[in-house]
């Protein structure tokens, strides 16, 4: 689906794997965890490949460790960058982007889906 380098080949696998269809809706969501040793570049390449094949929402959230056994986070992004990723991502031509630190896949799922519909009427 992308066309990528070697290092970034797999985390487009993962955002491809990530993608849910809502085809009843023909809304097309992914989402990016932030946090996890990414830089705010790629984020910003990622969210150009999203919006490349035509995904409609994404939602960016802060990863936190749920437990001790599972990976740390490598870094805590502040929340302004949040909104830069957000400015940035719907600039690109992805109709909708929530993104903050807490945000999580179905964060206010309703709502970004109407948000949608109403930007493309």
């Amino acid at each position: 689906m992308c066309k990528l380098d070697t290092r970034r080949r797999s985390a487009c696998g993962i955002a491809d794997a990530g993608v849910t269809s809502l085809a009843a809706l023909g809304v097309d969501v992914s989402m990016i965890i932030a946090g996890m040793g990414e830089s705010d570049s790629e984020i910003r390449q990622t969210l150009t490949d999203l919006a490349a094949v035509g995904i409609d929402i994404v939602t960016i959230g802060q990863y936190l460790r749920p437990m001790s056994h599972h990976l740390p986070v490598a870094q805590w992004w502040e929340p302004e960058m949040f909104e830069e990723w957000k400015r940035f991502g719907e600039s690109a031509g992805i109709g909708h982007v929530e993104s903050s630190p807490l945000t999580r896949s179905s964060y206010h799922a309703r709502q970004s889906v109407d948000r949608l519909a109403d930007n493309r009427r």
